[in-house]
């Protein structure tokens, strides 16, 4: 397993969010910037218009398994954070996955699956 490392200071957020790409679908949207080298690194945000912080913890767990999910699928050398919109309160985890998945596959981020690589 690829070590993950989290985004966690506010001036690395804000350099994502204006020198990076975005992605939008569904309840979920990605902001993405490639870097020079290291793993890829991660950060969660969700929306405080999720009411509740008991809400928005679970959606910031349920975020936090998907990037953990996929992260073996997922190229290298990015910061990629992950935003929630309200409407991820009432998403299954199974939804949002999909969701996730559609995101970085739209914005090239995931790797070829091994029989691919192999050019088969």
């Amino acid at each position: 397993m690829k070590s993950t490392r989290i985004i966690k200071k506010n001036f690395e957020f804000d350099r994502i969010y204006q020198r990076g790409k975005q992605c939008h679908m569904g309840p979920l949207s990605i902001f993405y910037l490639k870097r020079r080298s290291g793993p890829t690194r991660y950060g969660v945000t969700v929306s405080r218009k999720v009411r509740g912080a008991v809400h928005r913890n679970r959606v910031k767990r349920v975020l936090r398994e998907l990037y953990r999910s996929l992260d073996p699928q997922t190229k290298s050398h990015y910061d990629i954070l992950i935003l929630s919109r309200s409407e991820a309160k009432q998403g299954t985890y199974q939804s949002l996955l999909r969701n996730y998945e559609k995101l970085l596959a739209k914005a090239d981020l995931l790797c070829a699956p091994p029989d691919q690589e192999a050019g088969h």
